[in-house]
């Protein structure tokens, strides 16, 4: 207590000439650990060279973390204070009534900035011994692979939950065109019913090490995800994304280019008609965070069928090894407009400008009608 009261009354004295930002970072979370530090070290970068301004972070306790490991890498990496402080500070500002050092929550959804700086993690030297060890275990090891990373079913509704069974018809997709495919997950139950000799059934905490998820993560050719930790770590890595049945914008990843949206259906309960963003909008369901709303306002959720997963999954492997033209532009210009017209003060306050980008075949299968309402 007498330090932190002599800190806070020292930088109370120099307030008019130097400025105090604490952002407290989320440790419960495997995504939250992946993202908030890249973004706290671009804010950080923003301002180190302003005398006026210094800023700090911290982790939270080791005990709280969702990743032991990653938590130690990220807290031996970037400028942070224990929490302990920082509970202090929080704690005689508010007896005192006085704000000396602001606290703000960390960020982990401004991504704008991924693509024109590295990654702050260790890159791919730190784990190429370790990452040519798992990829011995395929057949052909030298082909390039793509990681799959589902969130799984549990008692907890979540739009975001599925059966990884879906997900195989895609796998072996890719597989017939010359990749190899890991489902990379922490535990589970939920295990692949197919065995292939280009597929990867890898689970951290039974077949791997502490930290095999970036060893593995910081060199895939991209990831399929239902949102889970490892999407979020790929784009700390800056690996492109693609998102399978993503039906809330509220979790989205809209400030980067590196995230592909694909999108459900959204029937109504009461017409059995198609319902567009437009209605989304309307009835209040473009921005919501609670899985259940959607069924509340008479709104079923319908997720892709595991033969349109895969014929989405494909299409977007393309890209990595031809160049297919398109003419969707307008189309995702719509659809970030109608987002905006609603919703902009949420969007811009929470990622920035849009650049995340619908997936081109969700645009020429179903896409288009839900953008625009029309189906020719």
């Amino acid at each position: 207590m007498p330090m932190v009261l002599t800190l806070l009354g020292f930088l109370w004295l120099i307030r008019r000439f130097v400025t105090f930002r604490i952002v407290v970072m989320e440790p419960r979370f495997f995504g939250h650990l992946a993202l908030e530090p890249e973004v706290f070290v671009n804010e950080f970068k923003l301002v180190e060279t302003s005398p006026r301004q210094v800023q700090l972070c911290t982790f939270g306790k080791i005990s709280h973390a969702a990743n032991v490991e990653l938590w130690r890498l990220r807290r031996k990496s970037t400028p942070s204070i224990p929490s302990w402080i920082v509970s202090e500070i929080n704690y005689w500002q508010r007896v005192s009534g006085k704000s000396v050092i602001r606290i703000d929550p960390a960020s982990y959804h401004k991504l704008n900035f991924l693509k024109s700086t590295p990654p702050t993690l260790p890159v791919e030297s730190h784990f190429d011994q370790r990452r040519k060890e798992i990829l011995q275990r395929f057949a052909q090891p030298d082909r390039p692979y793509v990681i799959f990373t589902v969130r799984e079913a549990s008692s907890i509704e979540d739009l975001r939950n599925r059966q990884i069974a879906e997900f195989e018809t895609a796998m072996t997709g890719l597989v017939d065109v010359g990749f190899n495919v890991i489902r990379l997950t922490s535990q589970t139950e939920d295990r692949l019913s197919l065995t292939h000799p280009n597929i990867l059934d890898f689970q951290v905490r039974v077949d791997g090490r502490p930290l095999d998820e970036l060893a593995l993560v910081s060199k895939t050719s991209f990831v399929v995800s239902s949102t889970t930790g490892i999407d979020c770590l790929a784009l700390a890595y800056r690996r492109p994304v693609l998102y399978i049945d993503a039906a809330r914008f509220f979790y989205m990843f809209l400030g980067t280019e590196l995230a592909t949206i694909q999108m459900p259906r959204f029937i109504s309960l009461v017409s059995g008609e198609p319902i567009t963003l437009n209605d989304l909008v309307a009835m209040g369901l473009a921005w919501e965070k609670d899985s259940s709303a959607f069924r509340a306002k008479g709104v079923q959720v319908m997720n892709s069928s595991a033969a349109e997963i895969k014929d989405c999954v494909s299409q977007y492997a393309q890209t990595f090894s031809r160049v297919v033209p398109t003419d969707s532009s307008w189309l995702q210009n719509l659809w970030r407009s109608q987002l905006m017209a609603r919703h902009s003060s949420e969007v811009m306050a929470r990622h920035g400008d849009i650049k995340a980008t619908f997936s081109e075949w969700y645009l020429l299968s179903h896409g288009h009608q839900f953008v625009t309402g029309s189906t020719c």
